[in-house]
């Protein structure tokens, strides 16, 4: 909203200010995207306080752009759909369950989102069909630090999993033009790794549209919960644990076998079902070779619970340094957490000072809880200096056998 206003507010001349103006808000004039405020505050974790203040900024930002440019037909259109949008969210917030009313009175409210992804994808003719028998909710199940994941349905009764980029992300992007660079990037590589991504465990992708259309993708959906809030949450179980281990090896296995690195290696990315485990992250794939260079968009993206030394280092990504990142989600695993359980920036400090020095103990502590077999294998990776980074394989071995 910011970079709108002050876009507009650089240019003395009444005239090109309001043409840039109409230009800025027609070209950012997306329903999926935060540049323009829509007044859709449905997510289920905002509260009457944060709607309100919410409904303020946006009030905020049409008197804004009213007293530099006047009034001109888009932004008529734009403020009256927002005072609209606005008005409906605070009668859902009224409601005890906002998401059954949508077949009912606020079903056409619901369904702008629906719409928003199916015109986003409305020149892929291959695609549309498919898309048309799409219902989209707008009902979130599931946040990560660059995107949202919605639940989807076809008319045949399938469930899919919607993820949605989103502009404003924890991603460390400042650049509005960076941002959607990387997304282009990751939607493009994910294509590219069809073939690889149709394989177990992952969550196979559906439906790509193409780079410069709407930033999302279409993949199956497990009903389940992942790893990390079931470590969370203390509530992994020693099969669950065993299967979740077993799963993310072998994956690891046949990413290094194809010359692959996962790159942001983590349990939020592993989803435990009743019947099956699936990888539902894994935008970050690349080639060993691709990734040696730092304009690789997944160059420097790491967990940082679970990052290597050569990942706090801000060094290329390698196998030998997901050994070890694997080796602290083990460690994780048989600990109920991370080692540092929350991003502490101070931990994170530290974690990073001992990486430079290359000298620090693993907490003996935490190596107690696990097994013999595994604890051979991730004692030489955890403690600086390193000693030799055991192979995915290997990991794979150990743990079908423990």
């Amino acid at each position: 909203m910011d970079f709108i206003i002050e876009e507009i507010r650089n240019i003395a001349d009444p005239v090109e200010r309001e043409k840039e103006a109409i230009r800025l808000l027609t070209v950012f004039d997306s329903p999926y995207r935060g540049e323009i405020p829509r007044g859709r505050y449905y997510n289920g974790h905002r509260g009457q306080t944060e709607i309100d203040e919410a409904i303020k900024q946006g009030n905020t930002f049409y008197e804004q752009i009213h007293a530099l440019v006047g009034d001109n037909p888009v932004l008529s259109r734009l403020e009256a759909e927002y005072s609209r949008n606005a008005a409906q969210s605070r009668k859902l917030l009224a409601l005890d369950h906002p998401y059954d009313a949508a077949a009912h009175e606020f079903f056409p409210y619901f369904d702008d989102f629906d719409a928003a992804i199916k015109d986003s994808c409305r020149n892929a003719h291959h695609n549309h069909i498919f898309l048309d028998d799409m219902t989209f909710s707008p009902d979130l199940i599931g946040r990560g630090g660059f995107a949202d994941v919605y639940k989807a349905r076809h008319k045949d009764g399938r469930v899919f999993a919607l993820k949605l980029f989103r502009n404003g992300t924890m991603f460390g992007y400042g650049v509005r033009e960076d941002r959607l660079r990387v997304v282009r990037d990751i939607l493009r590589n994910v294509s590219d790794e069809k073939e690889l991504l149709a394989k177990e465990p992952f969550l196979r992708w559906q439906i790509i549209p193409d780079a410069h259309q709407g930033p999302w993708y279409l993949m199956d959906y497990l009903e389940g919960t992942s790893v990390q809030n079931l470590l969370l949450e203390k509530r992994l179980c020693e099969g669950d644990r065993h299967r979740a281990l077993e799963t993310y090896a072998g994956m690891l296995t046949m990413l290094h076998a194809a010359d692959r690195c996962f790159v942001d290696n983590n349990w939020g990315a592993i989803i435990v079902g009743k019947d099956r485990i699936g990888i539902c992250d894994y935008d970050m794939i690349g080639s060993c070779e691709a990734l040696a260079a730092k304009e690789h968009f997944a160059w420097g993206n790491k967990t940082y619970a679970y990052a290597s030394r050569e990942q706090l280092l801000c060094e290329p990504p390698t196998k030998e340094s997901e050994s070890e990142s694997f080796a602290r989600m083990i460690d994780a695993a048989y600990n109920n957490g991370p080692l540092h359980q929350t991003p502490d920036w101070d931990a994170v400090t530290a974690c990073k000072e001992k990486a430079k020095q290359n000298h620090s103990q693993y907490p003996s502590r935490r190596l107690r809880r696990i097994p013999q077999a595994l604890h051979e294998l991730v004692m030489p990776v955890l403690n600086y200096p390193k000693g030799i980074a055991p192979s995915a394989q290997e990991y794979a071995e150990r743990i079908r056998n423990l």
